[in-house]
Parts: C-alpha cells; structure tokens; sequence
C-alpha cells in the first residue's frame, strides 16, 4: 500500500531543480493533476499566469531563482500547503495572499520585502513563516489572527515593533528575532529568549496594559561624603542639615517624584548605599542595569583615586552601560580639579560631572534636570505591562511582606490569574529590575523571595558587625547563628547563609 501511494506521488511530481532555466519550463503547465512542483536553482524571472491551470497543486518550489513580481494568479490555487521563494528579488506580496486558506510554510527569505499586506493575517492554517533577511519595517497587527503560527522566523530586518496582538497567536512557540530594532519589549525579557518573548506578549494581548515610568536611582561613595543628605536636598530643597546625620548603614531606600519634558510622572526610587567599606560586599545584591547611578565625592578627601577606582569600576561590572553622573559635594567648602576628559574616556558610561552644595543648594536643580534628562533616555522607561503585573507588585509591597515563600508568591499570583510558569517568570522579571531578589535557579535560595531588601541585607550586617565573630577573625559555627539571628526564625538561617555564600561574603572551612 505504501509503495502505491509512493509511486502515485511520484506520478504526480515535476522535478526541474538546478536545470539552468531561463523561464518558467511550458510544458509543465499542462500537467494539471500534478501536486508537487519542484522549480529550485534556476534563472527564472517570472512566473506566467497561466499558472492559474495547476488547480492540484499542493507544494510549490521556485526558491533560488530571479523572480520579481508575484502574479495574483498564483493565489488562485487554493490547495496550495508549501510555497518556496527564499532568494529571489520580491517586494511585494500582493493582498490576494489571503485566498490560500490551506497554506501551512511560507518560505520568503532572502527577498526585498518591506511590508506585508494586512491580508496576511486571514492564513489562518499557516504554521511557519520564515522571512528573514529582508527589509521589513513592521508586521500587520492582524498577526494575532494567525492561531495556528508555531514558528515565525524574522531575522535580520529592519522591525521596531512586535505587535502586542502576536499574543493572540496562541499556538506560537518560537520567534527567530535576532537582527532587528526592536524596542518595544522590556529588555529584562528581551534578552531572555523567545519563550520569554511570547510569554510577555501573550500576557500583554490578554490583560489591560500600563505604561510603566520608573527608575532606580542609586547614590554610592564613601561614607560621610553627604550621600544621604543630597538626596533629601534633592527631594525636599526647603531641607536643613542635620549635623548629627547619622552615617547610612547598610542601604536605605526612598522614592520621588520628577516631571519628563512630555509632561510624564516619573517615579525614582532612590538607594542611598552606606559607604563604610565593611558594607561593600552587599551592595552587589542590588547594583542592577538599566538604572541611573550617581557617585558622590567631596575635596577633602585624600584618597580620589582609590575611591574614583573602585566605585566607577563596581559601577561598570554590576551596572553594565547604566549611565554615571560624577557628582561632587560641599562644593561651597573646598573643590579640587580632576582629570574629566580621562575619566570619560575609561568610563563611556560617564554622562557628567556636576559640583553641588546640600547644605546651600547651589548645583542642586541643575542636578536634578541632568537626572531627569538621563532617565527619559533608558530604554525600560514606558515601557507597557499587563496591568496584573502592577497589581501583584502593589499588592505584595501593601503588605510589607519582608519575604514570601514561592509557594505563597505563587498563590497571590493565581489570585490574579497568572499560572505558576508565568509567576516564576514575572519573579524573573523583578528580581532583573532590583524589585525584589529571587534567585529561582539556586538549590536552596528558589525557595524563597527576597521582597524586602533592608530585611535580608540587615542580617548579613548583624553577622558581620557582630564583636565575638569580628574578636575570633570572622570565624564562627552554625551553632552561633542563635546568637546573631535572635530575631528571625531559624528556618531562615539556611537562606540567610546561601545568599552570603552565593556573593562570596562567607565560605566554609572544614565542617
């Protein structure tokens, strides 16, 4: 029986691959029960419309050829399931696209296309679609309609927007993207794949959106440098100096509200770092990409090139090419020059330097324009998420939740109708923008989430700062753990030491 139905294919098969044609070959239009027709590796430059006769054909290769234009006679053979026509010279696909109901691959690499007709979104059995290497500037929003797309191949164009309503595609499994401009989607997803890509706008096509405007500002330097003092200036410009200002241990955390020049509310919540060097080691926790840093010197120091070293160096490897402004305080007291042009030339991240004054304000506005003007540059800033995304993070930051375990995390996301894939994934998302640390890779720590960074952050300082471990040279047992982490629960000591190891605060010694 296989051998019959191999033999009837056969029977109903044209091969002219690689014969050197100059034209569509004549005498295959009068085969008009054929199915496949087989045309690769020729010189052919156009397709005739007497095409329109192989009413039978199901496959139809014309890959590796000279053609230019598509007839609309082409879309009249509607049993048509495979088209070839990688490496040509097309354009245009015309409307009539549309007609070929049963169409399941689509080959259109290598062309000159630069749109395709919003027709293209009633193949409704396409399942592949492969059309890279050409100049395409967009794609229909009715790509939403194909339900049956699995893959959609778009490499190397020229697209700047996925259409939100991809999502909808809800059979799409993979997306070859590479290539592109894109621009719409969070770089913390963009960068994770194509699964991360087709969760996000599947999420986005079935749930209302919000436009994101936020930003992380971070302020590091060593201590006493007027760090925390800036910040309130900055927040409150009426403020007064507190001489007694207590040095930032560990990180504190505030936010603020700035105005763009489009009139948009951007909230900045501000990480003041404490600058004693025996907090350093926990500031890579929360050093993350796409924020806004600003470092803090003052002249009286003695030891500029140290802490311009080391602070600009720590910037570059936690906070990628996340813009810098070099700010120098009590300017009204003492300014020393620097070597601006070196620095800059080091450090291509360096967007200005700027000398300021918490206690008179003088350079504190200008400051806060050269702030404004850098965040209205990051790329996440309006960035579009589905509205459940928003509300899970309010909802968790309304409870002042110091952590949460995966299972309850999970549970308030099912709340919200997100699945526990796609719970673990917005986890992802978070801990990628500082919101909160879940290390969902990691044996022990996946099994918890940091929500509260002062929680997690003051532990680490209470072992470090602690007199009988600091006396016996940083050495202790699990035993004195009881001793230290009075406050917390003991089921937490095994996380608490997990994140220490992970950074490389503590490593064991014999048992």
């Amino acid at each position: 029986m296989n051998n019959n139905n191999n033999m009837q294919s056969l029977n109903k098969t044209l091969n002219y691959c690689g014969k050197g044609l100059n034209i569509f070959p004549e005498e295959t239009l009068e085969c008009i029960d054929i199915e496949y027709l087989f045309l690769n590796s020729n010189k052919i430059t156009e397709i005739p419309p007497s095409i329109i006769r192989l009413q039978n054909l199901k496959v139809l290769d014309l890959g590796n050829n000279q053609i230019k234009l598509l007839p609309v006679e082409l879309f009249e053979l509607e049993k048509l399931e495979t088209i070839y026509l990688s490496n040509n010279f097309i354009r245009t696909i015309p409307e009539k696209i549309a007609k070929l109901k049963r169409l399941k691959y689509l080959y259109l690499d290598n062309n000159l296309i630069e749109e395709l007709p919003s027709e293209f979104g009633r193949l409704k059995s396409l399942e592949h679609l492969y059309i890279c290497n050409n100049k395409l500037n967009s794609l229909p929003q009715n790509f939403g309609n194909l339900t049956n797309l699995k893959t959609l191949f778009i490499l190397n164009n020229n697209i700047k927007l996925l259409p939100t309503e991809l999502g909808n595609a809800k059979g799409l499994s993979f997306i070859l993207y590479e290539g592109n401009n894109i621009s719409n989607i969070p770089l913390e997803i963009f960068s994770k794949g194509s699964k991360a890509i087709i969760t996000y706008l599947k999420e986005l096509s079935t749930d209302e959106k919000v436009q994101l405007f936020e930003a992380k500002l971070l302020t590091v330097g060593e201590g006493a440098v007027g760090k925390t003092c800036l910040l309130k200036k900055m927040k409150d410009f009426d403020y007064k100096i507190d001489e007694n200002q207590v040095s930032t241990e560990g990180i504190d955390i505030d936010s603020m509200t700035l105005i763009s020049n489009n009139s948009n509310e951007i909230k900045l919540n501000l990480w003041d770092f404490g600058g004693q060097e025996i907090y350093h080691s926990t500031h890579q926790f929360f050093l993350t990409r796409r924020s806004i840093y600003i470092f803090v010197w003052e002249a009286r120091r003695d030891d500029l090139n140290v802490q311009f070293d080391y602070w600009l160096n720590v910037i570059s490897l936690l906070g990628k090419d996340s813009p810098i402004l070099i700010v120098c305080n009590k300017s009204d007291e003492r300014y020393k020059n620097i070597d601006e042009a070196t620095l800059k030339t080091t450090f291509k991240n360096i967007k200005g330097f700027h000398k300021v004054s918490a206690k008179t304000g003088e350079g504190v506005k200008e400051l806060i324009k050269a702030i404004t003007h850098e965040i209205e540059k990051l790329d996440h800033i309006g960035d579009y998420l589905p509205k459940k995304w928003i509300d899970i993070r309010k909802y968790i930051a309304k409870n002042n939740y110091n952590y949460l375990s995966i299972s309850d995390y999970i549970q308030i996301c099912e709340k919200y109708g997100l699945n526990k894939s796609s719970a673990l994934f917005l986890s992802e998302y978070y801990h990628d923008l500082g919101v909160f640390l879940h290390f969902k890779d990691h044996d022990i720590l996946k099994d918890l989430i940091f929500v509260n960074p002062d929680w997690a952050t003051e532990a680490v300082y209470k072992l470090i700062d602690t007199k009988f471990i600091q006396e016996n040279f940083g050495i202790f047992s699990s035993a004195d753990l009881s001793k230290v982490w009075q406050e917390y629960k003991e089921v937490h000591y095994k996380n608490f030491i997990e994140l220490m190891k992970k950074f490389e605060i503590i490593f064991g010694i014999g048992d």
